[in-house]
């Protein structure tokens, strides 16, 4: 599938811990630039990187990995 230039422009962000089937294909066919994480996707560390890289994989393209923080 080709990247679509305007989806890169997206940073988008993932409702839970893990990637229901219907976001994967939305990933796969928006080819966003890029994803902001939450507490809410992250359950522990391996869960968390596992999430990472699947965002990653489905991506055409290098992507720009962002995490929310407050507080401090």
């Amino acid at each position: 599938m080709k990247a679509h230039p305007a989806g890169q422009l997206i940073v988008m962000g993932v409702p839970g811990p893990k990637i229901t089937d219907g976001l994967r294909d939305l990933i796969r066919r928006v080819q966003p630039g890029g994803f902001i994480f939450f507490t809410r996707n992250m359950a522990e560390a391996a869960q968390f990187h596992g999430l990472v890289k699947e965002c990653a994989d489905l991506l055409e393209h290098p992507a720009i990995m962002t995490v929310d923080q407050e507080g401090g």
